[in-house]
């Protein structure tokens, strides 16, 4: 049996879910299975079978590093203070990154 395009495509979309449930699960177990989302992200990145699907993985390699680069600097920061107000900031766009990017690959979108 041979494999479709439109059959990668949807192979491809269930990825690009699959990794944003991660983040959103990695919400709630200290990014521990944005861990697994990001291994994913970056093992499948390029190899998507349209653009679209390729701009979720870079969107979604892209927010695995910006909270933890930020997280890395809020963690410093709390020592002085400033730091939890940089983790709630940034708690607060995460859940807006994952939810956007969500919904656009819901309507297959490009991010």
């Amino acid at each position: 049996m041979t494999t479709t395009s439109y059959d990668r495509a949807e192979k491809g979309w269930r990825t690009v879910y699959l990794i944003y449930g991660l983040y959103a699960l990695g919400i709630v177990t200290s990014g521990l299975a944005s861990v697994v989302g990001v291994i994913l992200a970056h093992l499948k990145s390029g190899t998507g079978a349209t653009y679209e699907i390729n701009a979720h993985y870079k969107n979604q390699i892209e927010i695995f590093w910006t909270v933890f680069v930020v997280g890395l600097i809020g963690l410093v920061l709390t020592m002085v203070g400033i730091g939890i107000i940089i983790l709630f900031g940034l708690s607060i766009w995460t859940i807006y990154a994952v939810a956007k990017g969500t919904l656009a690959a819901i309507n297959q979108e490009p991010i």
